[in-house]
């Protein structure tokens, strides 16, 4: 360690690597105690953690483009820790700018099952942070979706992705019967049963003109 330094470098990146993998400030130290042997506290673990709060806000704060070409909105269902680990519905909005770049504009955890209330007031963020127009929104089936796009942009057009659209219904296909075949498509004779190997089934049997 260098001197009058207090933590090796990348040590901060290391507990905050931890931390994003799901474990608390209070399984961090005794993680380092086992593997590094290093006495690391609670307190400093959580300083570590609250240092990145900041950014984190000023991230979701961010101003957006004007117009984009197209959100692409999910919800992601995972497990996330607030007192006890439980599955959280997590609703993300993928945009593509004018000039083709693919950016994440929003992440915000909810609570209970995805609806389309929750999106509208997501969209409506994304909105006062200065999207006031998009062409085309593309999601899931989730009943209500329609509605909710439309109450914050009501011009965009709401594309269903293909993944979640319903199967066309494709016909059976049956294999017709040698008898109602064209004469052209009647199968040849087998060989052996008075035709020529290589004769056709027009002329099989029949001697070859000269």
């Amino acid at each position: 360690m260098p001197k009058h330094a207090r933590r090796l470098d990348g040590f901060n990146e290391a507990i905050l690597s931890l931390y994003a993998k799901g474990l608390t400030t209070g399984e961090i130290p005794a993680h380092l105690a086992d593997v590094y042997d290093a006495d690391v506290s609670r307190e400093l673990i959580s300083r570590v953690t609250d240092s990145v709060l900041d950014d984190m806000e000023a991230w979701r704060q961010r101003p957006l483009d004007r117009v984009y070409h197209m959100h692409f909105i999910d919800a992601l269902v995972m497990k996330i820790r607030q007192g006890q680990v439980a599955n959280r519905p997590v609703y993300v909005v993928a945009g593509v700018s004018l000039d083709g770049e693919r950016d994440v504009l929003g992440m915000w955890a909810g609570t209970g099952g995805e609806g389309s209330k929750q999106w509208a007031g997501y969209l409506t963020e994304l909105r006062n942070r200065g999207v006031e127009d998009l062409f085309m929104v593309c999601s899931d089936g989730l009943k209500g979706m329609t509605d909710a796009i439309e109450q914050v942009w009501p011009q965009a057009v709401h594309q269903q992705c293909v993944v979640h659209l319903p199967p066309l219904p494709v016909p059976a296909y049956r294999r017709p019967r040698a008898a109602s075949m064209p004469p052209h498509r009647t199968p040849a004779a087998a060989p052996g049963r008075g035709a020529r190997p290589g004769a056709s089934g027009l002329n099989a049997g029949q001697p070859r003109g000269r």
